[in-house]
């Protein structure tokens, strides 16, 4: 078995054809060619840049209303405890204003 070498590209099935045994290119089709393929590296390195901010703003939103969450319930909490203080006294006074108003005998 022998192998020949045909085909080689940069990338898989999506670069730029580095060396082909059967299609020759002349130097200003090559230099057109990598100029193609330059200008879709940049895209999509800048598509990329795009998606990332975009995750990253999503993420910066759910951690932002996580905290607004936490905050809401931390304030809710609070208010439980202060309206149980309030309530707190007046019930033991309640209690003691009925042991005095009991008959002593």
């Amino acid at each position: 078995m022998t192998l020949e070498l045909v085909k080689v590209e940069e990338g898989l099935m999506t670069g730029a054809v580095i060396y082909h045994q059967y299609i020759k290119k002349t130097e200003k089709e090559i230099g057109e060619l990598n100029a193609k393929f330059k200008l879709l590296r940049k895209q999509k390195r800048e598509e990329e840049m795009k998606e990332r901010e975009k995750e990253e703003r999503r993420q910066q939103k759910r951690e932002k209303a996580k905290l607004e969450a936490q905050k809401a319930e931390l304030k809710l909490a609070g208010k439980r405890k202060l309206s149980k203080k309030r309530l707190a006294p007046e019930i033991s006074k309640k209690k003691f204003k009925e042991a005095d108003d009991s008959p002593q005998i």
